[in-house]
């Protein structure tokens, strides 16, 4: 088959979206498919140090921007820095005038932020319409495969559908609707999601709550549930984890806050409290771009002193960093607007091979991420939504590992591999090469 596969995330870029895009690539090309790739120039906000581009790839395009759009698309980054960066509840409620100026403020600088982030989003659909047109990219591919994240990929694909007159595979890494989505743009996103579904020979969605809020009751005959997974080649050799102090690592962003580790510093914080922990043996490494976020959440239980930042890492080191640690821990949401939520860093977690401590917030109980630990044996899941009985199940958890590691006899951690194996990619590539 000749593949084209759209996706403005792609390596070398350094972040997880950019991860499952490569793999699916690398995995079609090593079956013998012919892939060209359209991902997006270099982009100044993201680091060009993550994952190696396979070797084996017949053409990639990367889309410059053009016209007007591109010129909007370039300031972009001042947009995002025109929120407020103190939310509206640490504002005194005496003086409730000055709050709802300050809401409405906020208001405006999200939809001014999302208006230039589209202006990018579609910088990159103009780029590749140009490039179509001037025979730059062929239309004679059997099949193209979009995988969603930003919208730039989800527009080239409907696109290339009405002008190349091929297999459309449409990939939703995320749902296009969520609540981090700036009311203004919601319900024209949610339009351009069913546009795209309609149009879609197939929809992929990586979790069974994202095929329901994306497809609803539609389109379930083409719908498929193909989860997010890691690649037994990335892992590094193994490292040999101290037993002197206990290492607890969380990688990645935290939306701002929206993912929030409370539950897990306040469990340390009681530990400490009733002796149980010595606050010099246990550290918590934190490896991404929002330490602060990390730093206020742990402050509020006076646990600033075990905080380790190292900041953007390279993803080899990043992945060096998870392996020297005792226990991964991880953060996502499950309530009533948005559940399914299955973060790419879940897979990598699993490929490292160390237990995972997860924290869900939300107000739906038995998130998908609970239901994999649980089924798996992969570690311990609190969700907020059952907060009376996993709160001591959570504090117990983080008790026993320090002490197993620090008595110097080993936690013992005994994943279920079949349940791991349904995440390799290996298996992920087959059952995406029988949609082609």
């Amino acid at each position: 088959m000749r593949v084209l596969f759209i996706s403005y995330l792609f390596a070398p870029m350094n972040v997880i979206g950019a991860v499952r895009p490569t793999k699916i690539v690398d995995g079609l090309v090593k079956k013998g498919h012919t892939v060209d790739v359209v991902t997006a120039e270099e982009d100044r906000t993201i680091k060009m140090d993550g994952l190696s581009v396979p070797s084996s790839i017949n053409n990639i395009y990367k889309i410059r921007k053009s016209g007007v759009f591109g010129q909007l698309a370039d300031i972009r980054e001042k947009a995002k820095k025109s929120g407020l960066k103190s939310p509206v509840s640490d504002i005194p409620s005496g003086n409730q005038t000055h709050s709802v100026k300050v809401h409405i403020k906020r208001k405006i600088a999200g939809f001014l932020r999302q208006l230039f982030l589209h202006f990018g989003f579609l910088a990159f659909l103009n780029g590749f319409k140009n490039a179509v047109k001037a025979g730059e990219i062929r239309k004679d591919y059997d099949v193209v495969y979009t995988s969603y994240g930003p919208l730039s990929s989800l527009l080239c694909g409907m696109y290339a559908k009405k002008v190349m007159k091929c297999k459309w595979i449409c990939e939703f890494r995320d749902p296009v609707v969520s609540v981090i989505l700036s009311e203004s743009f919601r319900s024209y996103y949610g339009r351009i999601q069913n546009r795209a579904c309609r149009k879609a020979d197939e929809i992929i969605a990586v979790s069974n709550g994202y095929v329901e809020r994306i497809c609803g009751n539609k389109y379930r005959e083409k719908a498929h549930m193909i989860p997010n997974g890691y690649d037994l080649l990335d892992k590094p050799e193994k490292h040999r984890t101290s037993s002197d102090v206990v290492e607890l690592t969380y990688v990645g962003v935290l939306y701002g806050g929206k993912r929030d580790l409370s539950p897990l510093f306040s469990a340390i914080r009681e530990l400490i409290d009733e002796n149980k922990i010595a606050p010099d043996k246990i550290n918590f490494n934190y490896a991404g771009v929002e330490f602060p976020i990390v730093k206020k959440q742990a402050s509020k239980y006076g646990l600033e002193g075990i905080l380790k930042d190292f900041g953007v890492l390279a993803r080899a080191d990043c992945l060096d960093l998870q392996m020297s640690s005792h226990a991964l821990v991880l953060s996502t949401w499950n309530d009533k607007n948005e559940y399914g939520v299955f973060p790419g860093k879940f897979l990598e977690y699993m490929l490292i091979g160390k237990p995972i401590i997860s924290v869900v917030d939300g107000n739906l109980k038995n998130s998908e991420i609970t239901q994999v630990i649980n089924e798996g044996n992969l570690g311990c899941s609190y969700e907020s939504a059952d907060d009376e009985s996993d709160f001591s199940e959570l504090k117990e958890y983080v008790y026993k590992l320090y002490s197993d590691t620090i008595n110097g006899g080993g936690f013992e951690f005994s994943p279920s591999q079949k349940v791991l194996d349904r995440y390799n990619y290996d298996n992920i590539i087959q059952r995406i090469e029988a949609l082609l």
